[in-house]
């Protein structure tokens, strides 16, 4: 290897885009993963592949492009630091190259809605905007598809943790509360991720944050105070874009919920199904089982992010009659929520069989599960998709129709 290469590490959404990016800029790639996808190899015939585990000469690597799924603490990234390889993420890579406006989204909860909800809010009104980012639309292709458009973009801690250039137009802190604790070793390292948006943020330009955070920034920049409710953000942040009150106002009322955001799914007996399969945390979990009335027979579980399920105890009281608990941490959700009625199963399926057959007229069923997905499904997305088609097959005897999942 005589070139410099970019060296591309984690193959998913964001690391495929970025490839893509840097194809067009006629740049030479390395791509590493875990796991090498022979369909990925045939259609990038000009990319050198590598596995994680194999011995990867980095002499002639310029830059490496780090995938949010993977921590710097990675023994290549500890390797490449000492040679001084320059480490972006793909968010940062594509910032260097973005002329146009930018709105950047952080929080631990209600990234995704306030996101689709701002884009929504302009493009009603003519002004055209893409959600993009951690929301599933990788920034790169975003970048790459769209042209003179305002890139609303969704950051995770992840995508935060390394980021360089001042381009956003406005930053917004919707909330932090912990979360990704088997990724961070404290709250405050995770805390001090999310914060980093400040280092995007364009000199003059506004910071929206809760009242409680102030405390926690020292720069001396245009900060705007919010409460924790996605449409006075939206609200706030566009008209300070200058669009009318009752034009942000006509946009609401046409603007439709997310998928996997507590999405009605079906009623079956007047027993009716909820698939909020976005709750990848215990707050997320906590924020579904307040919005309902009826009495919920909960599915949670999944991957253990090192949080504790005792802080769901006083908002369950008198509303979760059952909890049917799945995935690795379903032992962890029995031991810690004692005092409510926990069953243990072993897939989705079958806790689905099992609130059924125990839920009551005017129950609520929610799948809300409190953790990521990663150890039963794809990601959350696949974890609700398959929740929906194994309800929508659910008879009203309690029997399932065969389906392909």
């Amino acid at each position: 290897m005589k070139n410099k290469y970019f060296l591309v590490y984690g193959l998913g959404k964001s690391g495929l885009a970025a490839i893509d990016l840097l194809l067009n800029d006629s740049k030479e790639i390395i791509a590493v993963d875990k796991n090498l996808d022979e369909n990925i190899k045939n259609k990038y015939k000009n990319v050198l592949f590598f596995n994680e585990n194999e011995n990867i000469d980095l002499s002639n690597v310029q830059t490496i492009i780090l995938s949010p799924g993977i921590s710097s603490d990675n023994n290549l990234i500890k390797k490449a630091k000492e040679k001084n390889i320059e480490i972006l993420s793909e968010i940062e890579l594509v910032l260097r190259k973005i002329k146009t406006k930018c709105i950047a989204i952080t929080g631990t909860n209600g990234k995704s809605t306030l996101t689709s909800l701002i884009t929504h809010i302009l493009n009603y009104n003519n002004i055209k905007a893409v959600a993009c980012g951690n929301i599933g639309y990788p920034l790169s292709k975003a970048f790459l598809e769209q042209k003179d458009t305002i890139f609303v973009i969704e950051l995770s801690s992840f995508q935060l943790e390394i980021l360089k250039s001042k381009r956003f137009d406005a930053a917004i802190i919707i909330n932090i509360t912990p979360d990704h604790l088997d990724r961070y070793k404290t709250f405050k390292e995770y805390e001090e991720a999310k914060l980093n948006i400040l280092n995007g943020l364009k000199k003059n330009k506004s910071l929206y944050l809760p009242k409680q955070l102030l405390k926690k920034i020292n720069n001396n920049i245009n900060l705007k105070i919010i409460r924790n409710n996605l449409l006075e953000i939206a609200k706030k942040v566009c008209s300070d874009l200058n669009i009318k009150k009752n034009n942000i106002d006509e946009a609401i009322k046409t603007f439709k919920s997310l998928e996997h955001r507590i999405e009605f799914v079906k009623e079956i007996n007047n027993i009716k199904f909820y698939n909020d399969s976005k709750a990848t945390n215990i707050d997320s979990l906590i924020y579904a089982v307040k919005q309902f009335e009826n009495k919920i027979i909960l599915i949670a579980g999944g991957i253990d992010k090192n949080l504790s399920f005792k802080k769901c105890s006083k908002y369950f009281q008198n509303k979760v009659k059952s909890i049917i608990a799945i995935g690795n941490t379903k032992h962890k959700i029995k031991d810690e929520l004692k005092e409510f009625n926990v069953m243990l199963e072993e897939s989705l399926k079958d806790a689905i069989l099992k609130a059924f057959s125990l839920a009551k007229s005017s129950d609520v069923i929610l799948l809300s599960p409190g953790c990521s997905s990663f150890d039963m499904f794809k990601n959350f997305e696949d974890r609700g998709q398959q929740f929906k088609k194994l309800v929508n097959s659910l008879q009203e005897d309690g029997c399932l129709k065969e389906i392909q999942l």
